[in-house]
């Protein structure tokens, strides 16, 4: 009878905590607020039909396609640069092992780029999966220019980069935590 009852208190224990889990840990350091009316959004796919975002309705959204890569860019064109960003999505066909040595190179690709360097690097999950989010920062024309970059590996042949852009230097982290939101939105389809 005792072994029962610890079995059930063990098992309401587990399922709850299994239940309390959240499956992104990569944006805990982002403190976002933004909210995101739902009636105004639409679903965008790429090209191949493997993934998804909810975006706004009035966003301008270009597709890419090639033997390697689904592309897609998306923003909000009616506002001025410095005061939107952009979000680019990429599924790539080859794997990331997101460990000390692919993510050393990583980050010294995004540095070898004129003027950049690397705010932070940090590991996480992204909707249960492995994850990697870096911060740069460069100037691109007198124009400062803040990125967020996250890579998700996905299976054995398939990884995700997905980057905001931001320019100029006014509400940088508010931009960052709308585009958040609509990553947060990434539906991926079995690849």
């Amino acid at each position: 009878m005792k072994k029962t009852i610890y079995f059930m208190v063990f098992s309401i224990i587990g399922l709850s905590l299994i239940g309390c889990s959240k499956p992104s840990t990569i944006f805990y350091d982002f403190d976002c607020h933004s909210s995101i009316k739902s009636s105004d959004l639409h679903t965008i796919l790429d090209a191949k039909n493997n993934f998804s975002l909810d975006i706004p309705n009035y966003w301008k959204t270009e597709l890419y396609i090639d033997e390697y890569a689904s592309i897609f860019t998306t923003a909000d064109t009616t506002k001025q640069l410095t005061k939107t960003y952009l979000i680019k999505a990429s599924l790539i066909d080859a794997k990331l092992n997101l460990n000390k040595a692919s993510i050393q190179t990583i980050k010294t690709n995004l540095e070898s780029k004129k003027a950049t360097t690397v705010a932070s690097v940090k590991q996480g999950t992204f909707q249960n999966k492995p994850a990697l989010l870096i911060l740069s920062k460069n100037k691109q024309n007198k124009l400062e220019k803040t990125v967020l970059h996250l890579y998700i590996s996905v299976s054995e042949k398939h990884y995700f980069e997905i980057e905001i852009h931001c320019y100029g230097h006014k509400n940088v982290e508010k931009r960052l935590c709308e585009g958040i939101k609509y990553i947060n939105s990434l539906n991926i389809k079995e690849i």
